[in-house]
């Protein structure tokens, strides 16, 4: 990411806006540092969810509200040592890539991802987001993704 007026010089990644219900036929990519390049699928909301956090104590959790819900598929999509990866939405009707948030949490309950909103977080502190060698290579050969 940078910062508002840097952004001449790389070229700046949309960022998504799925909508609020779940679809099978929206899926998403991330690499993480736990599980590498997983897929999944765009759950839609989360209303409220309730994260428990092992290193705080048995009786500490947080709840977090309208965070994206991704569910897995081939496999989990999201495990710890992962939290801060980009999340992009597949745009197949456009061959694109988007930004769509970043993973921060599994839901034990749901069996599915937490993402927060990135455009929330870009609109807030004034930034762009870009493009990097992983969206740009997922982009370029975007049908082996989907």
């Amino acid at each position: 990411m940078l910062i508002s007026g840097q952004e001449n010089d790389h070229e700046r990644l949309e960022i998504a806006d799925p909508g609020f219900f779940a679809s099978d036929d929206v899926h998403v990519i991330k690499k993480g540092q736990a599980t590498g390049i997983t897929r999944g699928v765009y759950g839609g909301f989360f209303m409220s969810e309730k994260v428990d956090f092992k290193p705080f104590s048995t009786e500490s959790f947080f709840i977090f509200e309208n965070c994206y819900r991704i569910l897995d598929k081939d496999g989990q999509f999201f495990d710890e040592g992962d939290s801060g990866s980009g999340v992009f939405l597949i745009d197949k009707k456009d061959s694109n890539v988007k930004a769509l948030g970043i993973a921060f949490a599994r839901s034990l309950y749901q069996c599915a991802t937490l993402v927060c909103k990135v455009n929330h977080i870009a609109e807030r502190f004034q930034l762009s987001i870009i493009k990097d060698d992983f969206s740009r290579r997922v982009a370029e050969n975007i049908n082996d993704y989907i």
